[in-house]
């Protein structure tokens, strides 16, 4: 939602400002085409969306792929120019039309039908949803538009008119960062489970293969560390015996 809310707040402005102005030079009526177009398909595009998660992906990896779809769309609306702009609507478009009606599924099916945490659930969602498209259009507003950014731009050799494109491409930013979450629970194979299960605790092989990519860094810190330690020893050992 904060990359969505995000680019809907500077979406019209950005088709409207003058090229010289890093804009696309569109008059009002073809920015407002563009733009109620745009909208009107992000909302259509959930009804197939729905059928693809129901019939072919599923709804968690329907989710993630429309999470991928709109931060590769957000990346395209941050390129400079309008060599991409048409393909970064389109993108975000198939996007939303998977994620928006299936990670509510996802929600409701968290709980059973009679679980009285069931709507509480459900506005802890919708208060998370209110809270990004809240803040997304403050933030994504003040890198388009802030002469203050524009100022940081220009002081990095950066040409400040692609104010607007970083406003964008933080859009991509923090779907890239909600994808994680999904990434992050995705388990190990079934043969590095075994091997991680043989060679460590039980608890600890449990948590890993559970969750591998939040754990990663921690067991690669500790598998470094052990080899140095153990490696010490050996050498201590060989030293003594010569």
């Amino acid at each position: 939602r904060f990359a969505y809310y995000g680019m809907r707040a500077i979406l019209v402005l950005f088709m409207t400002a003058s090229v010289a102005a890093g804009g696309l030079g569109f008059d009002v009526g073809r920015a407002g085409a563009v733009y109620g177009t745009y909208v009107a398909l992000v909302y259509m595009l959930g009804l197939p969306g729905g059928w693809v998660a129901d019939r072919v992906l599923g709804l968690r990896r329907s989710v993630f792929y429309g999470g991928i779809l709109i931060m590769f769309g957000q990346l395209s609306l941050a390129v400079p120019g309008a060599k991409l702009f048409y393909l970064g609507l389109a993108l975000i478009i198939f996007g939303t039309g998977l994620l928006k009606p299936n990670v509510s599924a996802i929600v409701g099916e968290l709980y059973g039908k009679d679980d009285a945490r069931r709507d509480a659930g459900f506005s802890i969602f919708y208060m998370g949803i209110n809270l990004g498209a809240f803040i997304a259009p403050l933030i994504v507003g003040w890198l388009a538009q802030s002469d203050t950014f524009k100022g940081v731009l220009e002081g990095m050799g950066v040409n400040p008119t692609t104010s607007w494109n970083w406003g964008f491409g933080v859009g991509a930013l923090g779907m890239f960062f909600g994808l994680l979450i999904p990434i992050a629970q995705i388990p190990l194979s079934a043969a590095a489970a075994i091997v991680l299960r043989a060679n460590l605790p039980t608890a600890v092989a449990s948590t890993l293969v559970s969750n591998p990519v939040t754990y990663a860094p921690l067991y690669y810190a500790a598998y470094r560390i052990g080899g140095a330690i153990l490696g010490d020893r050996v050498r201590m050992q060989a030293h003594s015996s010569d």
